[in-house]
């Protein structure tokens, strides 16, 4: 598969927009998305709505990954919204989105609305999928971590064949409710140009300031989900993982199931 060629003029500037975060905590996750769009925040954050922390689904990938390594006997909705609460009364934010395209079955977050695909290509391409990752980052899936990520892989694979993964409208306004999560409406159309997984601690991805300027980009926030990570007691490999696996995977969707090139994944650390 080819991958989209970009020069370290245009990295040098996605890079640019990386800003300092103080309040990331509260003010909790959006998507990855690199459309920008209002956010429904808590008073007193409308200043800073374009600076917040991004993990896939916003809140949502957290859940995704702690039910993998779940027993499964919660529900994969009620398993999420459990986990986001308790983050929540540690004083974790929490947030989701919604986009231009959304409709009564899809909320038009591309990670919400295709899941069950997303942990269906995890299971299917974990092998190119880990070499995706290996290319950005070398060795960081290698013979010590192999049998971690073989577990993921497998626990995709079985629930991708039981079905236990909800999507779309049902799984974001579920959030909504259950967890009174802020909510952005992002604007537009994606037009991203790569998928950056930021591990620079206290800093993400100024989405805004992006989109002035014409350019767009996927931003993963990793730091941030390890803190949640952290927060709940997983494991920090597992989840590192986890995180990169589904990013990847969710590129695959969204993207190249699209005909559209592979995007190229930069780490800023």
């Amino acid at each position: 598969m080819q991958t989209r060629e970009i020069d370290q003029t245009q990295i040098d500037e996605i890079i640019s927009h990386f800003e300092t975060i103080d309040d990331w905590k509260e003010i909790g996750p959006f998507c990855v998305d690199g459309r920008d769009g209002p956010c429904d925040m808590s008073e007193g954050k409308e200043a800073n709505k374009h600076l917040y922390v991004q993990t896939l689904g916003g809140s949502i990938l957290i859940g995704v990954i702690g039910f993998l390594e779940s027993d499964h006997s919660q529900p994969f909705n009620e398993f999420t919204q459990t986990t986001i609460n308790q983050l929540g009364e540690s004083g974790f934010g929490s947030g989701v989105h919604r986009g231009s395209h959304c409709s009564h079955e899809a909320s038009d977050c591309g990670f919400a609305d295709n899941l069950p695909h997303i942990i269906q290509r995890l299971s299917d391409k974990a092998d190119e999928i880990k070499e995706i990752i290996n290319s950005a980052a070398p060795g960081l899936i290698n013979d010590n971590n192999q049998p971690v990520w073989d577990k993921l892989a497998a626990q995709a694979a079985t629930a991708a064949t039981q079905g236990l993964f909800t999507n779309g409208e049902t799984l974001v306004s579920g959030v909504l409710e259950a967890c009174s999560s802020s909510l952005q409406t992002l604007e537009g159309d994606h037009a991203e140009l790569s998928a950056v997984v930021n591990l620079k601690e206290g800093t993400t991805l100024n989405t805004g300031s992006l989109v002035a300027k014409g350019k767009q980009s996927f931003n993963l926030d990793l730091w941030y989900v390890l803190k949640q990570a952290d927060e709940l007691k997983m494991d920090a490999e597992y989840v590192t993982l986890a995180a990169l696996g589904l990013y990847v995977a969710t590129e695959m969707v969204l993207v190249e199931d699209k005909k559209n090139i592979r995007l190229p994944v930069l780490v800023h650390a």
